[in-house]
């Protein structure tokens, strides 16, 4: 046999074997791999056998499943090349020449994936700044590793098993440290483009073609005209996906996308998880992958042929279960684009492609259908708020004082029931969810999601309260609900947002005193003059298509960038 070099690099030398077996113990006892200290206290009958430990392992300790050293699990090394025991030899011998410890993981309950993404999967979260072992271990005791040969690396663990299981895999409190860490730091200087030429505006296709076009698909409001750079890159059409049975709120920020796409020049189409797989574009964002791979027939597309290309827009806050729902998917695709920046910069130091983008949005005309006219909860409004088109209204004119819309949780049920008094003197409109469920993006839900952008746009004050005690820019409500309708947000603290600042576009106040400041804002001549003045510098912001133009270019640049090409 010639020399060969085995999987650590060492030298096998040239022995002239007389079986299979011979050869194996050579190659085997060259590695230095085999523990033979370790084989006989695991094994006593070996010992007293009176038989050369490494011999006994090649002639019958790998047969009945005996280990060679501490960790080396045979089956799962031959499941993971392949060969399910179909060699002619004995598989640490195998591993020596032709394997490498990524053999040596497991998939769990990713099977639809390679060892290779498994492995891509695992370097990312071990540099995913809010990922410890030792926090694994603590929140999972049953993993810990006990010596045997059973044992799972934790990591692997935590991709393969622990964010499928549904376990606990990132602490609430480093979480908390981390993203405290990140929201202290400067943003990079906002660079505007200089004004330009205005392209005509692309009409919005959802279903991905006029042929597949579902009833009661709604198209995204228009965007303001933006100039376009010349420096843009020529990308091919760029498909937009949503899961149809998700969160109404996703499918409007998947639209948005799409319409913020158009407004560039660029081609994009929404889609959702009907469409045919073989049919997808060759450049793709999938809007909420918490959802999207995990509902229906979302599910189908969880694999390694869509992920490897594949861009994933997360929306979720990383202390919740959904934001850790989504982590396999993300760290195997291409890259990420997130809606909260500092959750952007968490990703990017773990090497994944990155980008923060929040889409471009507009002032509409109309939320609600007709259909969404005989709904009780638009009849109980105030007269003049019934009109289904949504004139645009300054603060002094809007009937309703205070509006909240919002699912239940354990920091709002205290909020509301504690504050229920105060509101009751107020012309308030509060839509408090007590089902655990999100708003669907189909059926009487889908009025529900289109009322709270009525409601917001006759509101003069919208609230941001959290959901718990870890403050988020909860970019829907905030920007796309409240200031797009030019209601003044009341927040609760949130991480600083590269654009938009408190006391300047929104109002921000701790739970405890936002009363006071509800009550200023609304009953008081300055609080309602400050009040017209937050509406009117977000609308600076929103309605800016040179900032719309700058955020949807670098959007596209890094697309571009890190796209695979055919």
């Amino acid at each position: 046999m010639d020399n060969v070099t085995g999987v650590f690099g060492l030298p096998v030398p040239s022995v002239a074997p007389v079986s299979v077996e011979d050869e194996d113990i050579n190659i085997i006892a060259a590695s230095g791999l085999f523990n033979e200290e370790w084989y006989i206290r695991e094994n006593p009958d070996v010992a007293r056998s009176g038989i050369n430990p490494l011999v006994h392992y090649v002639r019958h300790g790998a047969a009945e499943g005996r280990a060679p050293f501490q960790g080396f699990n045979a089956v799962r090394y031959l499941a993971n090349v392949e060969v399910n025991g179909r060699v002619n030899r004995n598989p640490l011998a195998h591993y020596i020449l032709h394997g490498s410890p990524e053999d040596m993981l497991l998939k769990g309950l990713l099977t639809k994936f390679s060892i290779k993404s498994v492995k891509q999967a695992m370097d990312r979260l071990a540099a995913l700044p809010i990922f410890s072992l030792d926090d694994y271990l603590t929140l999972n005791q049953d993993i810990k590793p006990t010596g045997g040969n059973m044992d799972v690396d934790p990591l692997n663990h935590a991709v393969v098993y622990g964010f499928p299981e549904g376990r606990t895999v990132f602490m609430k409190t480093t979480v908390a440290r981390v993203m405290g860490a990140v929201a202290a730091k400067p943003f990079p200087p906002l660079v505007m483009p200089a004004p330009l030429d205005v392209p005509p505006p692309v009409p919005v296709v959802t279903g991905a073609a006029k042929s597949r076009k579902r009833k009661g698909d709604v198209a995204a409001p228009a965007l303001p005209a933006a100039p376009v750079a010349a420096t843009l890159p020529v990308l091919p059409r760029i498909g937009v996906f949503y899961n149809r049975a998700g969160n109404a709120f996703i499918r409007e920020i998947a639209e948005d996308i799409v319409q913020s796409l158009h407004g560039a020049g660029q081609d994009a189409v929404l889609l959702d998880e009907t469409w045919p797989q073989e049919e997808r574009p060759e450049l793709n964002i999938f809007v909420a992958p918490h959802e999207f791979f995990h509902i229906g027939a979302g599910r189908a597309w969880a694999h390694d042929e869509v992920l490897k290309s594949a861009f994933l827009y997360t929306t979720e806050q990383p202390q919740t279960l959904w934001f850790e729902r989504a982590m396999p998917f993300v760290l195997m695709s291409r890259g990420v684009i997130d809606i909260a920046w500092q959750v952007a910069e968490i990703f990017a130091t773990t090497g994944i492609p990155t980008r923060f983008f929040n889409p471009n949005v507009a002032p509409r005309t109309a939320w609600l259908e007709e259909a969404d006219m005989k709904h009780p909860l638009v009849r109980v409004l105030p007269k003049a708020a019934q009109a289904r088109e949504v004139p645009k209204l300054r603060i002094a004119e809007r009937l309703i004082d205070v509006s909240f819309f919002g699912t239940e949780s354990e920091h709002r049920e205290k909020f509301f029931t504690k504050n229920a008094g105060f509101f009751a003197d107020y012309e308030a409109f509060l839509y408090y969810r007590k089902v655990e469920s999100p708003l669907l993006a189909k059926g009487s839900h889908a009025a529900l999601a289109r009322l709270a952008g009525h409601v917001a746009a006759h509101s003069k004050l919208m609230l941001n309260i959290h959901t718990d005690n870890n403050g988020f820019f909860e970019w829907h409500r905030i920007v796309k609900l409240g200031m797009v309708s030019g209601a003044v947000v009341v927040s609760e603290p949130c991480p600083p947002h590269p654009l938009f600042k408190p006391g300047v576009h929104y109002m921000e106040e701790s739970g405890r005193h936002i009363l006071n400041l509800v009550e200023w804002l609304v009953r008081s001549p300055d609080g309602q003059a400050k009040a017209q003045a937050i509406q009117d510098n977000a609308d600076k912001i929103v309605s800016n298509p040179a900032l719309a133009l700058d955020n949807i270019h670098g959007l596209l640049r890094f697309l571009d960038e890190h796209r695979v090409r055919a």
